[in-house]
């Protein structure tokens, strides 16, 4: 006797799963003061924890929204490893890639690591660095992000509930502001 069961929605082998190993802060939206046409900004406002016992292997960064791809488009995402020494910078937005600070007197230049195949060890934290790059006029917004990891072989996926909305326009002065020009050899202007 052939037993034929019919495929279930949400019992897909493919798809992935819901997780819940990673913790984040907070939730919030960011606001992105209008940026003019052809700039870019960078993002370290995603700040994950591993609250699980194993290690999760970051596949990637999902983020949609109104304007996404056609008033900003994503120029690039990374990991960004939270170690608190001089390899880590402080969350926000930033004109430099990778993002640069200045404080107690030292220069700090964020890690970056691709963020497809990062291994975040249990316990440990970590941002994601996010470009965007403003490509017509308009608003955007993003309501959260969405991240998949996987665990064992098995992948997971988990909505960071930070999130983002500016606008773009030709006649914007942003982004105005300048790092500390010590620190700018170690990194390239975002522009």
């Amino acid at each position: 006797m052939l037993l034929v069961l019919p495929l279930l929605p949400g019992c897909r082998r493919d798809a992935a799963a819901e997780g819940t190993a990673l913790r984040t802060p907070y939730a919030t939206i960011v606001d992105i003061a209008p940026i003019r046409i052809g700039s870019r900004i960078g993002s370290l406002d995603v700040s994950m924890t591993n609250d699980s016992d194993l290690r999760l292997t970051m596949k990637r960064l999902e983020i949609r929204g109104p304007g996404v791809g056609s008033v900003v488009r994503v120029a690039g995402v990374e990991a960004a490893p939270k170690s608190g020494d001089v390899d880590t910078t402080p969350g926000g937005l930033y004109t430099s890639d990778p993002p640069v600070a200045r404080f107690a007197g030292e220069c700090h230049v964020q890690r970056l690591e691709p963020f497809g195949g990062y291994i975040l060890e249990p316990g440990a934290s970590m941002r994601a660095w996010i470009v965007f790059e403003a490509t017509a006029p308009g608003d955007w917004s993003v309501k959260s992000q969405t991240v998949t990891y996987e665990v064992v072989g098995a992948d997971f996926t988990q909505v960071i509930p930070i999130g983002y909305q500016g606008s773009v326009s030709n006649t914007s002065r942003f982004p105005v502001f300048d790092p500390d020009a010590a620190c700018m050899r170690f990194a390239e202007p975002l522009g």
